[in-house]
């Protein structure tokens, strides 16, 4: 196993900390309310300048179809965020609480085809295993009992295409990107160099949808690129924890955790009840797969 901060036994603790990255990330356009079309353009702005750095100081890959995966990746994830938000119209309901959990299973199995001598920790030791199991289970209740749901077997259905190609496609960055015995500075390079290319392709259909440029607005310009710079810093991160952790469905079970951080904001902040009971299970959940997946 590796050791240090760069070492495997870190991993669960860049997935905590990107959960506050995610939480931020998710509730970021609450508070600024801006059109989400303007967002995937403008948020370039805060990008390029940490893409530009990195380029400049990281190495970066040279094999291009790393960047034609990349760009796939990106159109790929405009598909999604297309079928979540179509799946929302229809079905109304909380449907993030059941794509995630959904996600993080599909993660979990899709590794496991990929890279079969991942799961050979938790067959060797049998109840690893099972206190994985379990962990999935207490994140998959806590992310349906937070709030009362209300979603259906139809919605549920329809969101099974959304959590596939999240899923999907987290197993493939891990899988293109450097192994995590590889460079550090290699592997934070790729992962930056991925999702530079990622969000660029992302901003395409955002510009066809506008037919052209959005409108110079000096808030909406810079609340789009302070999004742009954290969505940067944070995915980067992301990427990284990919990398060093033994299945990319455990950082999922771990980032969940942002689902926490959004309710103790709403609870404190803006008077929001739910349940304690549930994001104390999305917790036991995130410190058991820490605990066993390192």
């Amino acid at each position: 196993a590796m050791t240090g901060m760069w070492g495997r036994p870190w991993w669960p603790r860049w997935a905590r900390v990107f959960s506050l990255f995610g939480a931020v990330l998710i509730g970021y356009n609450q508070v600024f309310k801006l059109d989400g079309r303007e967002l995937a353009v403008w948020r370039v702005l805060g990008i390029l300048p940490v893409a530009g750095l990195s380029w400049w100081w990281l190495p970066w890959p040279t094999d291009v179809m790393f960047y034609v995966i990349s760009a796939g990746l990106g159109l790929g994830a405009v598909i999604g965020d297309i079928l979540l938000m179509n799946a929302s119209a229809k079905y109304g309901g909380r449907l993030a609480s059941v794509y995630v959990p959904m996600k993080m299973l599909l993660a979990f199995c899709l590794w496991g085809a990929v890279a079969p001598e991942s799961l050979q920790p938790l067959f060797a030791e049998p109840w690893r295993l099972a206190v994985v199991a379990v962990c999935f289970g207490l994140a998959a209740w806590g992310m349906n009992h937070i709030r009362r749901n209300d979603v259906s077997l139809k919605a549920m259905l329809a969101v099974v295409p959304v959590a596939s190609s999240f899923a999907a496609a987290d197993v493939i960055e891990k899988y293109v990107l450097p192994a995590p015995t590889a460079d550090p500075m290699e592997v934070v390079g790729a992962s930056m160099a991925m999702l530079s290319v990622l969000i660029g392709v992302g901003a395409l259909p955002a510009l066809l949808w506008l037919k052209g440029w959005p409108r110079w607005n000096t808030r909406t310009v810079l609340a789009s690129a302070g999004f742009g710079f954290i969505l940067m810093v944070g995915i980067s991160l992301l990427l990284v924890t990919f990398v060093l952790a033994p299945n990319p469905g455990y950082v999922a079970a771990i980032t969940c955790l942002s689902t926490v951080w959004l309710s103790l904001w709403g609870r404190y902040v803006h008077g929001e009840t739910g349940s304690a009971v549930a994001l104390l299970m999305i917790v036991a959940a995130a410190v058991g797969v820490a605990l066993v997946g390192a």
